[in-house]
Formats: structure tokens, sequence, C-alpha cells
């Protein structure tokens, strides 16, 4: 045995028992969608809608797009880190607020607060620059989902193809 394929069998080896161990990472996505029910009544009855994207191992927010009242705001508008909350391993929402700089913008800031207990119990709250302020719904649903695969798995694809490279080139020199 060459002393290249001395190093690369073992190295296939051990990436492929590595790999029984590792979760599997995912990036999971919910779509949101809601109404303006209280408070300034030239709102009252307003919709916004948005999605948003985390990694179910860290917990990190990857990206958010909000629609309101003809404005979109991303994870970059957010007043401090937004995160996603669970209870015991159940789903609660997305904790994201934002302070509108825009003067046009009828609203001054917006939240979007997760549920205490319940998924249900979340909500949509809002401050106008002029008004009163109110509450809208808020409801969540889970998009489909792609794995990502975990770095080791790349790692033992890429020695098994090295190791076949190899292979075929010394039996057909």
């Amino acid at each position: 045995m060459k002393p290249i394929t001395q190093l690369i069998i073992p190295s296939l080896v051990m990436g492929l028992f590595a790999n029984l161990s590792t979760a599997q990472a995912a990036i999971i996505s919910y779509d949101m969608q809601g109404q303006i029910a209280t408070g300034e009544p030239s709102l009252i009855g307003e919709s916004y809608s948005g999605s948003f994207s985390f990694d179910d191992v860290s917990g990190e927010v990857e990206s958010i797009t909000f629609n309101l009242l003809g404005s979109t705001f991303t994870e970059v508008d957010a007043d401090i880190m937004p995160t996603v909350e669970f209870f015991d391993g159940d789903f609660l929402g997305l904790d994201y607020t934002v302070t509108v700089g825009d003067i046009d913008f009828p609203l001054a800031s917006f939240a979007l607060i997760s549920g205490f207990f319940a998924v249900e119990d979340a909500l949509f709250d809002y401050t106008p620059r002029t008004g009163n302020a109110g509450i809208g719904s808020i409801t969540y649903s889970l998009s489909p989902v792609a794995s990502i695969p975990e770095p080791s798995v790349t790692m033992s694809l890429f020695f098994l193809g090295l190791f076949g490279i190899i292979t075929h080139k010394n039996k057909h020199p």
C-alpha cells in the first residue's frame, strides 16, 4: 500500500464514524401574517406579513423579512438581536423590535412579541407617530426546510473522492 493511501483510508474511516454522533443542522423557516386589531382607527384592519429563518442548533436568527404598511423591514432594522423563543421545546414566536427612523412612516416603532406559554399568545404591538398605540394578531406557519450537511460529511466525501481518484490512477497508470 502506498503512503498516501495509508493516510486516506484512516481519515475516511474516522470521518465516517464522526458522522454517526453529529447532529444534523437545519435552517428552520416560518411564514407569518397578521392584522392590526386595536389602536389608531386609521390603522385597524391593516395587514402585515413576512418570514424568518433560524438555525435550529444555535438558535440564531438568520434572516427576517417583514412587510408592513408598504415598507419592508429586515433583521438589519432590529433594535436588538431578534430571538426565537421556545417553552419546553414548543415554538412560541419571534421577538423582534424596530424603531422606525423614517418620519414619514406612520409608526414610530413596532414589535413582534412571542407568546408566554403558547404561540397563540404571540402578538404584534405598535406605537404610531400620532394617535393611539395598539396591538394585532400574528400567526406563524412552518415552511419546508432544507438540511445543511455537517462539515465532517463534506470532508468524508472529499476524502472518499480523493481515494477513488488515487486508486483509479494506481490501477490505470
